[in-house]
């Protein structure tokens, strides 16, 4: 693992972390609106979730975020 950082932080100063590109609610949020499992609330543009459709939902309404 340091072998493949290492060079990624002298390059570019950072190393990314992974991810698909969603924002989840938290399980207060999730268990209010009733669900199991998780509520995506913001979906990062130009993401993996993003080219994939994923949308958020906004946690105060239950409705798709727009």
């Amino acid at each position: 693992m340091v072998n493949r950082i290492v060079p990624e932080l002298i390059r570019n100063g950072h190393v990314p972390t992974p991810g698909i590109g969603i924002v989840a609610a938290d399980e207060a949020t999730t268990a209010q609106l009733g669900v199991e499992g998780v509520v995506v609330v913001q979906v990062v543009p130009d993401s993996p979730a993003a080219k994939a459709g994923l949308q958020g939902v906004d946690p105060v309404t239950g409705r798709w975020a727009t």
